[in-house]
């Protein structure tokens, strides 16, 4: 029985034991889940304050065995101090894969880790928000995240993030959840809009090229940070919140005049006063003597059966799947031309004339205005008939009816939902239809050119489904599978 209840000193070390916790309350047992899902939880909790008191030890005990024994930071800086917590309580897994995420405005600030992609779950077990030092449960923020990271992460996966977000407490309710576990902003759009920029930019500032152990055969994410944690200079300021860093070197910035020019800077040779980590694309004929007179080389390319490019870049090798690349490309293409209401078309020598079944005929009449987007030059003719005279230029002739369909799959998929999941689904369809597959034999200037339209995309380092489209072997790697 609790016979009052009022502050109380107590020296440093003192030790606090709860027994008997449902003596008053039995009826509260019955309702307790398994003793694993209960430690579960409790693991959870432990974690989340862990997270939120860097500067404070903890360990933690079950059933006799210590689980965790977590140091506290010594560090004085917020950013080096959580990372050190972050690693002490996930482990070495985590070491070179944490993204900074920070920024501060009068009204928000922000600052925290975001996980590479290949940190990624399947549940959303390590999602950890913080709002002025409380751990919350937000989906609409933990929708923020997942959506900056884009195709970077597959469908139906989930980043690592512990995020602290900091603000005037006029602005924030607590009341809403019993046990304060749930917030509401005064304004959740900009607190959305916020965050969604701020991890973009983190991950902007971070290369994603995953990196291939030869050893286990896995892919690992190999962030490469840069100093101040922002874009780099070469990436338009207009875009510096969505684009990925390109592997170009501020100083070399110049307008891209053709396609041509950006694989110039990408191959150049390496100067021998610039460290090999300063540039991705490294010379590919620096064993041949110097022609001053001879045209300017071009970089090797080559291609592994017919599916695979490789190049070589100035930290070792760069391997390019050529069907994931081009439909990164083409599916930004489709992208553009549905928001500009214009595609090109390439006109048939004879126009098509396909019947459809009348619900699909309904459809694509509703359809016609982002076919037309999409480059497709077709005119609704008697019944349920339709004739195409003109298709994008990137399908092949004779796959009309097929990417039709697929098109109207995709719309039936998403139609409940909003205009621009619709856009991107019809997006992702035409790309993953007319993609160069695997088995499609390249000439050096093709391969050069989807490479140069690759790095000009917002994206370039996954397709539309997630899946890489480069991976790269470090000269390291390669020294030791050799005993170097």
């Amino acid at each position: 029985v609790l016979q009052g209840q009022e502050p109380c000193a107590v020296p440093d070390g003192t030790s606090i034991a709860v027994r008997n916790l449902f003596y008053n309350v039995p009826a509260r047992r019955n309702f307790l889940k398994s003793p694993a899902t209960e430690f579960k939880h409790l693991v959870e909790t432990f974690q989340f304050l862990a997270l939120s008191n860097p500067s404070v030890g903890f360990t933690l005990i079950h059933d006799e065995n210590e689980v965790y024994r977590l140091a506290p930071s010594e560090r004085a800086d917020p950013m080096e101090a959580l990372e050190d917590r972050i690693l002490s309580l996930f482990g070495n897994e985590y070491e070179g894969k944490l993204i900074p995420v920070e920024e501060t405005t009068s009204y928000l600030s922000v600052y925290g880790f975001v996980g590479a992609p290949d940190l990624r779950r399947k549940s959303r077990g390590e999602q950890f928000l913080f709002v002025n030092g409380r751990y919350v449960r937000n989906r609409y923020l933990d929708h923020a995240v997942r959506t900056a990271y884009g195709d970077a992460l597959p469908e139906g996966a989930h980043p690592f993030c512990c995020l602290f977000l900091q603000l005037d407490p006029r602005h924030v309710d607590v009341n809403v959840h019993p046990t304060k576990a749930e917030v509401k902003f005064d304004d959740e759009r900009g607190v959305y809009g916020f965050l969604l920029a701020v991890v973009k930019k983190g991950l902007g500032s971070a290369e994603l090229t995953p990196e291939l152990d030869l050893a286990s055969g896995t892919f690992i994410a190999a962030p490469t940070l840069t100093g101040s944690g922002a874009p780099p200079a070469s990436v338009p300021s207009s875009r510096s919140a969505s684009r990925p860093a390109a592997p170009v070197d501020a100083s070399e910035r110049r307008p891209v005049a053709s396609p041509g020019l950006l694989t110039e800077r990408l191959y150049r040779p390496a100067e021998e006063a610039v460290p090999v980590e300063h540039g991705i694309i490294a010379s590919t004929a620096t064993t041949r003597p110097a022609d001053d007179d001879a045209p300017e080389r071009e970089p090797l390319l080559w291609q592994l059966h017919d599916a695979y490019i490789l190049t070589q870049i100035r930290s070792g090798l760069m391997i390019v799947d050529q069907n994931a690349a081009h439909e990164r490309v083409l599916y930004e293409k489709a992208l553009e031309n549905l928001k500009g209401g214009f595609g090109l078309s390439q006109q048939l020598l004879f126009p098509h004339t396909l019947e459809f079944a009348p619900d699909d005929h309904e459809l694509i009449k509703e359809l016609l205005p982002d076919l037309r987007s999409l480059g497709f030059d077709i005119e609704l003719f008697s019944g349920r008939s339709v004739v195409i005279r003109g298709v994008p230029a990137e399908i092949r002739a004779g796959d009309e009816r097929t990417i039709l369909l697929d098109i109207l799959d995709q719309y039936k998929t998403f139609g409940d939902t909003g205009r621009d999941r619709r856009r991107d689904a019809l997006a992702k369809s035409i790309a993953r239809r007319s993609a160069i597959k695997a088995g499609t034999k390249l000439s050096v200037k093709e391969m050069r050119t989807l490479i140069d339209q690759l790095f000009l995309c917002e994206m370039p380092y996954a397709c539309p489904q997630g899946r890489p489209t480069m991976i790269k072997i470090t000269t390291e790697e390669l020294q030791k599978r050799f005993a170097r």
